[in-house]
């Protein structure tokens, strides 16, 4: 083997340990705040569901939760969202959630975060891209203000 398989290797061990701790004790499952926005995905293939609620500010997402029933991938993709969207704003979120896609999808190097970066673990399992996809979504959707035509 060579350092750089070493290297990618000991990296996606590293990933796949963090994804399942976020499984185990997500992040951002609280009761959301009564203002926050809902946008809500499903998986239609396994059944996998997210609401994802972002409280907006004049400034941007002011803060995030998540209710999901599915797999580690889309629990964690969720609890990571979580922290990641909170402090943006809108847009820079939505640019995240682009760069995410193009990590995931397409297997493409992105700047971001090291702890978004562990999705990219997920680009080599190609049946579970809507995991992460359906976290996006919804993520996605709670950037919306009720009657927006953004």
């Amino acid at each position: 083997m060579t350092e750089k398989t070493d290297r990618h290797d000991t990296l996606q061990t590293i990933y796949k340990e963090r994804l399942l701790q976020l499984f185990r004790n997500p992040l951002g499952t609280e009761t959301p705040d009564a203002a926050a926005i809902r946008g809500w995905a499903k998986n239609r293939s396994c059944g996998d569901e997210v609401a994802f609620y972002s409280l907006l500010s004049e400034n941007g997402v002011a803060q995030c939760w998540h209710d999901t029933a599915g797999c580690a991938i889309s629990t964690a993709t969720s609890s990571l969202l979580v922290e990641a969207l909170a402090g943006k704003s809108r847009e820079d979120a939505r640019k995240l959630l682009d760069q995410i896609r193009a990590m995931v999808f397409e297997g493409k190097e992105v700047d971001v975060d090291d702890d978004v970066k562990i999705l990219s673990a997920v680009h080599d399992l190609r049946t579970r891209h809507e995991c992460v996809g359906v976290a996006l979504k919804a993520a996605e959707e709670s950037l919306e203000p009720k009657g927006s035509t953004e």
